[in-house]
């Protein structure tokens, strides 16, 4: 079950409010953000409130009613992703306090990287299937007092008849997964997930954008065109903080098309920085014992932080792209959106396009439609592919 963008993802999700975030995001007054929200919500575009609403949005130019317009669609995504995490929530066998705690950051959670952070410790196929199935062989008890400091026998939770339990190695790495939950569940486990995966000179030094050939591609001949087209991010990797917009949209494309497999590359750098911090802020809660148990948790906690960060980091990379492409295209086309509408004139407008053909419509002298349609220039594709199989 997920939950559907249908207008009332304030009322569902609760936390903030659509307009609070584009009064924060575009600096003006909420009464004003609360009149764009509705007015967005009614399905009125950017031109027609710049031009005909002005008096309503306290005469706001077109540049900030387009920027709130994506503010607000990037809030709507955030409820609905939010919204459709706590859904999944709810059928996780977790304590009733822990998921309420849970649900309430993740209602306050403004960002992706917040949500796929406090997301991440609950995900299918994640260390919570591993640390689910310990508990059932009887090893939270065992895990927790090794998280109190105590030392503990570890042999005598073998049973030797029951899988998972049947010798010393079995029963550590249960109670491993189990103490890796907790650790992930951690408030400043969040935190440290969050911040790194923003994309920073600061945070994100360590982090690179790779982008080389996808199998597929590697079977294709060298002369095909779209190997000629994306053939120069074959052997791409530059920091993220260097990406241009362009170029993780191009590399995106490619992968839709099968030809290039892109990844987030995290270096040693970005490791070091996670022990560090995990053995300043748990390493004085483990017995000297269990010194060894201590270290094998937090290699499997920063193999579960860094498969979140690296899908943070692809996913801020990729709005944001997107984001300034939109934009890119609005300031293009403000000069024309805006230009007053000629009077008693019927117009044709036609959208050219050669593989797909030409879009036209044409209007009256008073604004009503007359007709829409397409034509091809080159013909009928059909016929031409019907011509060319015989």
């Amino acid at each position: 079950m997920t939950v559907e963008d249908n207008g009332h993802l304030d009322y569902q999700i609760g936390g903030w409010t659509l307009a609070e975030y584009v009064a924060e995001e575009c600096e003006i007054s909420e009464d004003v953000a609360e009149t764009l929200v509705s007015m967005f919500s009614e399905g009125k575009e950017v031109p027609f409130i710049a031009r005909y609403r002005r008096n309503m949005t306290d005469n706001l130019e077109a540049e900030i009613v387009h920027q709130a317009f994506n503010a607000y669609k990037i809030a709507r995504e955030l409820k609905k992703s939010a919204a459709n995490i706590v859904i999944k929530l709810e059928g996780v066998s977790i304590e009733n306090r822990e998921k309420e705690i849970v649900i309430a950051k993740i209602k306050q959670a403004r960002t992706m990287a917040e949500l796929n952070a406090l997301y991440a410790p609950y995900k299918a196929e994640s260390i919570r299937d591993h640390a689910a199935l310990a508990k059932k062989l009887g090893l939270e008890s065992v895990a927790l007092a090794i998280l109190r400091g105590e030392s503990v026998s570890i042999t005598s939770f073998i049973d030797s008849t029951k899988k998972g339990i049947r010798d010393a190695g079995e029963v550590k790495k249960g109670a491993i997964s189990i103490i890796c939950e907790k650790i992930m569940q951690q408030t400043i486990t969040q935190e440290f997930i969050r911040t790194s995966s923003q994309v920073r000179d600061s945070t994100s030094a360590n982090m690179f954008l790779i982008s080389t050939k996808s199998r597929k591609a590697q079977q294709m001949d060298k002369n095909h065109k779209d190997i000629l087209r994306y053939q120069k991010h074959f052997n791409y990797r530059k920091p993220v903080t260097q990406v241009s917009d362009y170029e993780i949209l191009a590399i995106k494309r490619g992968e839709q098309n099968g030809i290039l497999f892109s990844k987030i590359e995290i270096d040693k750098g970005m490791s070091k920085k996670f022990y560090e911090f995990a053995r300043k802020n748990f390493g004085h809660r483990f017995h000297i014992k269990h010194n060894d148990i201590f270290e094998e948790t937090l290699t499997m906690c920063y193999k579960y932080s860094e498969e979140t960060i690296r899908s943070s980091v692809m996913r801020i990379l990729l709005d944001r792209a997107q984001r300034k492409s939109v934009e890119c295209f609005a300031r293009n086309l403000r000069h024309l959106l805006l230009t007053p509408p000629l009077k008693n004139v019927p117009i044709a407008a036609i959208d050219p396009g050669y593989a797909n053909g030409c879009k036209v419509a044409l209007i009256s002298e008073s604004g009503d439609v007359l007709f829409t349609g397409k034509f091809q220039l080159n013909g009928d594709r059909i016929q031409q592919k019907q011509h060319h199989a015989f």
